[in-house]
């Protein structure tokens, strides 16, 4: 298991050298300050931390989604020059998915530059309380996302693990599913996105 901690370090680091928010123009001195280099450490973090919980949700809603899949996030990192772009935001209660994401999330995307017309990959973290999310919520999620595999993507997929050379389908965004009892009737959807180096998001 330890070899996923060291990726994530690994991870993190790549991606702060491409914050479109960064406010250090060096190496962070220790750990401990390196949420510093966001605009916005306290998202960042609760970003990060819906990323940690995604990938050991002890009940992925399938075999395709983010969850327990840290392949997908790795393998969509540009080899290029890109910038990091990061949001974490809770809705009202009781406020379904689909207007929580054209009321609240849609808008704050905008504000910050973050355009997903022009986004390389996008990683999404959809987090419920009260109860694990159903099938119903996930359907509704991932349709308003647009982050279904196709049924050609899960044949391709699936015969290239079995051949033992795994390929994961390109798309804009993928999503995962957690289960968070303290957002009671809310819920919280945390985005991670790879954006073209000349994208020019503000601050």
């Amino acid at each position: 298991m330890s070899y996923i901690f060291r990726d994530l370090r690994s991870l993190i680091q790549q991606l702060a050298k491409h914050s479109s928010g960064s406010r250090l123009d060096k190496k962070p001195s220790s750990d401990f300050n390196f949420a510093l280099q966001f605009s916005r450490p306290s998202e960042f973090l609760q970003s990060l931390l819906d990323i940690i919980r995604v990938i050991f949700e002890p009940r992925p809603p399938g075999t395709f989604f983010l969850n327990s899949n840290l392949d997908f996030l790795t393998a969509g990192i540009p080899e290029g020059p890109f910038e990091f772009g990061y949001i974490s935001l809770v809705s009202n209660a009781g406020q379904p998915f689909g207007d929580f994401w054209t009321e609240e999330v849609r808008p704050y995307l905008n504000k910050h530059g973050y355009h997903l017309a022009n986004t390389l990959s996008a990683y999404a973290v959809v987090s419920t309380g009260g109860e694990y999310p159903n099938i119903m919520f996930v359907d509704e999620a991932s349709t308003t996302l647009a982050s279904y595999f196709g049924e050609d993507d899960v044949v391709d997929m699936t015969k290239s693990f079995l051949e033992g050379e795994p390929r994961i389908p390109r798309k804009t965004i993928y999503s995962g599913f957690c289960l968070d009892p303290a957002l009671d009737d809310k819920i919280r959807l945390s985005l991670w996105l790879f954006l073209p180096a000349d994208n020019n998001s503000p601050q």
